[in-house]
């Protein structure tokens, strides 16, 4: 009898120590899944901010040539798109605001610029969570 009591407390222990290898290994596995979203939410995020950027640029250099553009167009980056608003303000004072959406990601900028006469001055650039 002792060596059967043994043999099923060994197949306890093994049973118990084989569950919580399991858990763990699990664990391990959903945080790793879990860093990879992340990782590839900010990337998408990035990707959004640069092509926010690049339309800001994008739209400034249209301003410095002519200072009767007005914005209200979408431009294509690489593989995504961004959209200038319509450039508000008057006289040398304007206010240009860019956005992307990169897979749900979007990322918006606000520029002020306080002279459109070249040389064009920005006063202000800045992210924002809405316009």
């Amino acid at each position: 009898m002792i060596k059967q009591e043994q043999g099923i407390i060994a197949l306890t222990t093994v049973l118990i120590i084989g569950s919580i290898i399991l858990v763990i290994g699990i664990g391990m596995s959903l945080q790793s899944i879990m860093e990879s979203d992340t990782s590839f939410d900010e990337e998408l995020s990035h990707q959004a901010l640069v092509a926010a950027t690049s339309c800001m640029e994008q739209a400034l250099l249209t301003l410095a040539d002519d200072a009767s553009y007005i914005g209200d167009q979408t431009i294509v980056v690489g593989s995504h798109t961004c959209t200038v608003a319509v450039i508000t303000g008057s006289g040398n004072e304007r206010t240009v605001k860019t956005s992307s959406t990169v897979n749900g990601h979007t990322r918006r900028l606000l520029v002020s610029v306080s002279n459109v006469n070249p040389p064009l001055q920005v006063s202000s650039w800045q992210e924002v969570s809405s316009f």
